[in-house]
């Protein structure tokens, strides 16, 4: 017999073709670092230390049973921060794309100083202006996030912007006074492929705290050695807490949808859509982009399988009291990975131990993970 010419049932079965696949994940980090919000220290040491979150995070993806194909942030706003991320996990994925940066806080109060010194001296008194702007942007994200009459203390200046909708005086800082934006969109992806022709896109409408970002969608193609080219679309919507938020968030859809509409490329959609997957407006989603959700495709049961992956129990939501007052209320799906009629969900998970920290004995961020795997259709 010719050497080699027997296979073994063994070998013969090691030999069946599986199905090609490609799996994808999504976080938002939470990693706002140098450009972050100013105002009174968080109640846990572990939210102030962006620097050890943004390591520690490196080292749970390091240590997943499975590293993704892809892995999609939203909410990395320091771009040293984004860099250092980027570069510690460039073993595992050599390839990737990023979004706008901004400088954060401080270039709004340069700009401030800059166009009005005399203004900002008088302001400030006997106090520097940097004490007096965090006590105003305390004021005004406290404001944002807290729908409860508990506001902190308010100076006349501070009770006089409470007469105005939020968004009046976004655009006033923004249009009026001709403010910068203090934030980028905060997304980087990144694959163990090849992302061909990277191109980010601002979203076409803002409103209220989110004028001061750059928030949008990025879009690069994938090239995967067995599925060929996959379009990858990541984003962090409009947060929507009021009527004007909801048709900002619409406008956002619409433009992700032309992009996917576009792609001549099977498309993944993923990242912090920022819609709550228990209100209409999720159908509408799914709708619009013409696209599936992947984990609820793999856990339709919603009572057994919720799949928050946003919830009151961080040290984040506890320091807003969150928590304190509607736990269930605050126990979100908000972050997804969607996926086109060309491609099917063969598994979907929520990363959420992954990300704990057990030396601080607190999540790494606010929100969890999600993890899905796909096949092509007809594979």
């Amino acid at each position: 017999m010719t050497p080699g010419a027997y296979i073994s049932s063994s070998v013969t079965a090691s030999l069946v073709v599986q199905p090609a696949m490609v799996s994808v994940a999504t976080l938002n980090a939470n990693i706002w670092g140098s450009t972050g919000r100013i105002g009174p220290s968080y109640d846990t040491d572990l939210v102030t230390r962006p620097e050890y979150r943004a390591e520690a995070i490196v080292n749970r993806i390091e240590n997943l049973s499975e590293t993704p194909d892809v892995f999609g942030f939203t909410e990395i706003w320091d771009d040293g921060l984004r860099r250092q991320m980027q570069e510690s996990l460039s073993h595992i994925y050599p390839y990737a794309a990023t979004s706008p940066v901004g400088r954060g806080i401080n270039q709004l109060i340069d700009s401030i100083r800059g166009r009005w010194p005399r203004t900002t001296r008088w302001i400030a008194g006997e106090a520097s202006f940097e004490d007096k702007v965090r006590d105003l942007v305390h004021y005004i994200t406290h404001d944002h996030y807290d729908s409860t009459d508990a506001k902190p203390d308010k100076s006349l200046l501070q009770g006089a912007m409470g007469l105005f909708p939020e968004d009046w005086k976004m655009l006033a800082a923004r249009r009026g006074l001709g403010l910068p934006a203090a934030w980028g969109a905060g997304l980087l992806l990144l694959s163990k492929y090849p992302l061909e022709n990277p191109e980010f896109f601002m979203h076409p409408r803002y409103v209220e705290l989110e004028r001061f970002t750059q928030k949008g969608v990025l879009q690069a193609a994938m090239q995967h050695p067995s599925l060929g080219p996959i379009t990858l679309l990541l984003t962090h919507m409009q947060e929507a807490k009021s009527v004007r938020a909801e048709r900002a968030q619409l406008a956002q859809l619409q433009q992700i949808a032309r992009l996917a509409e576009a792609s001549l490329y099977p498309v993944i959609g993923l990242g912090d859509f920022n819609i709550e997957a228990s209100l209409p407006v999720y159908q509408q989603m799914l709708s619009i982009l013409n696209l599936s959700d992947s984990y609820r495709e793999i856990h339709p049961d919603v009572q057994e399988k919720p799949g928050y992956t946003f919830d009151g129990n961080t040290p984040f939501s506890r320091k807003r009291d969150l928590r304190k007052r509607a736990p269930d209320a605050w126990r979100q799906r908000l972050d997804y990975i969607l996926r086109c009629s060309a491609l099917r969900a063969v598994a979907s998970r929520v990363l959420e131990r992954e990300f704990f920290d057990d030396k601080w004995g607190e999540f790494l961020s606010d929100h969890f993970g999600v993890f899905s795997t796909f096949q092509a259709v007809g594979a």
